[in-house]
């Protein structure tokens, strides 16, 4: 699992999963629900390699599910572990490491400078 980008600044609305951007007094602005929160929460976005029998390919993980793959670790917990503790942010990212797990996965194809693509 790539450590960089791991997580992003959420709305802290449950229902919302909207990025928020801060505007510099400890506010936090979401576009799509057209607040200003005095916090933000975060969300994992996972970018992840899978190995099998058939080979590797890279996916990306969002959210509760990614959460799994981190042992419970919340992306809140994340955030303060690279923030104060390098060496267990570290950790936590080993510890996922040649782990067994069932996921299934969905794709879609879409078309870029015509030329499709698998996402």
């Amino acid at each position: 699992i790539k450590r960089e980008n791991s997580y992003y600044p959420k709305c802290p609305e449950e229902s919302c999963n909207s990025k928020v951007i801060s505007n510099g007094a400890n506010e936090w602005r979401c576009d799509r629900c057209d607040k200003t929160y005095p916090n933000k929460s975060n969300r994992y976005v996972l970018q992840a390699s899978l190995q099998d029998d058939s080979g590797t390919t890279w996916v990306t993980v969002f959210g509760d599910q990614a959460q799994i793959l981190m042992g419970k670790v919340t992306a809140d917990e994340i955030e303060k572990l690279q923030e104060t503790d390098l060496d267990k942010f570290d950790a936590a990212f080993q510890a996922t490491q040649d782990k067994w797990f069932r996921f299934v996965l969905r794709l879609k194809t879409d078309e870029y400078q015509e030329q499709t693509r698998t996402k």
